[in-house]
């Protein structure tokens, strides 16, 4: 093992195919650790194998206990020094049935805040979670309190967010070139959508938001619509059906020309996109603190965020952004209109937003965190 030898440990991260897992993987390897990934949902040509999703309350024990044995068995043959499960459900579940080796859970939102415990096979999954793992991370107080609802001990939860870079996400001028190349014609104000087009996104309450939005002034609505769906049984690609009735909607309410659907930038694209909107919005029904939401408070973009506790964390109240209702169309494009209708004040509720993100969620900092926490959980083990 790494720590016995002198050499730097190895870490076996199980986690979905996710920017947030690409991230993390990225970040131990770069200081110098060995890393292997198994994902979770599906097989990834970056991942060493694969489990499938297993985190509804309808499975049987014994689906669990199989994947158990395959786990068990792929780590046998990698002997990492640590492992650590992303979802508190379904990676963390399993990682509990193991028993034999120190792991780390970080639970990731939707996981904790819907799925742990809607079922009591769900909560004793949980409460097992609580009892072997040697740490359980999360990045919004709800987060907190929902782990600690179906039994994590408060001892064993610590805060580590998925902060941006602040070198890299930074304001930055409007890109004429990559709103061109993504499908805008115009010079006019960008609305960008850029969770997803998954039902707990709301995009249908963000089209109907923005269908009043353009019908007093003229501007854009950039849509993200590389959905990856995660559902109780499997993970699955269905971004043309979603778009599809989507696009439906967007056409029924007259403003398909002004809708402009685009497929997921790369990362170091980002920061150039964000600082080319004039409204960030990101109003789901349910969340932990969004990196999303991070990265464009980085960028100093005005935001319009949905009403959820970890929402309130990072806008909590008018001086930093426009906080709305949960599926709430005619409140929502209310705050993007007001947003729109005077910039000069909302970039500067961006600035001060920005300025209270940074400290409390720099990804250096935040990464740091998860790496001393680690040391920690391996020399406890050694000791």
């Amino acid at each position: 093992m790494g720590t016995e030898n002198g050499s730097l440990p190895h870490l076996v991260v199980v986690a979905p195919p996710a920017i947030h897992t690409t991230r993390w993987c990225d970040y131990f390897r770069s200081i110098g650790w060995r890393v292997d990934w198994i994902s979770y949902g599906f097989a990834d040509d970056g991942a060493v194998d694969h489990i499938p999703q297993l985190n509804t309350g309808r499975v049987p024990i014994w689906p669990l206990l199989r994947e158990r044995r395959r786990l068990r068995a792929m780590l046998d043959r990698l002997e990492p020094d640590l492992v650590h499960a992303h979802w508190f459900v379904g990676p963390g579940w399993l990682m509990a049935l193991l028993r034999n080796r120190p792991f780390t859970v970080t639970a990731w939102g939707s996981d904790a805040l819907l799925f742990a415990a809607l079922s009591r096979y769900r909560v004793m999954m949980g409460r097992l979670v609580g009892k072997r793992a040697a740490a359980v991370t999360y990045d919004s107080e709800s987060i907190a309190d929902a782990l600690a609802a179906v039994g994590v001990p408060r001892e064993l939860m610590h805060r580590i967010v998925f902060g941006p870079d602040s070198s890299l996400f930074r304001p930055r001028g409007r890109n004429a070139e990559l709103l061109r190349r993504l499908g805008v014609r115009n010079d006019d104000p960008n609305v960008l959508s850029l969770r997803g087009l998954d039902e707990v996104y709301e995009p249908e309450t963000v089209l109907r938001a923005f269908a009043e939005v353009a019908r007093e002034r003229p501007c854009n609505l950039l849509l993200r619509v590389d959905s990856v769906h995660i559902g109780d049984e499997a993970v699955v690609s269905n971004t043309e059906a979603l778009w599809g009735r989507l696009r439906r909607v967007a056409a029924d309410l007259g403003i398909l020309d002004r809708v402009v659907p685009y497929e997921n930038v790369a990362r170091e694209e980002l920061p150039e996109l964000l600082s080319s909107s004039d409204v960030f919005v990101s109003v789901p029904s349910s969340d932990g603190t969004s990196v999303a939401l991070l990265e464009a408070l980085f960028c100093e973009v005005p935001v319009v965020v949905s009403e959820l506790p970890a929402n309130r964390e990072w806008v909590p109240d008018e001086g930093y952004g426009k906080v709305v209702p949960v599926g709430d169309p005619a409140a929502l494009a209310l705050a993007i209109g007001d947003t729109l209708d005077d910039l000069p004040a909302a970039r500067e509720r961006a600035r001060v937003a920005a300025e209270r993100a940074r400290p409390l969620a720099e990804g250096s900092l935040e990464y740091g965190r998860a790496r001393d926490l680690s040391l920690d959980v391996l020399a406890a083990a050694r000791g």
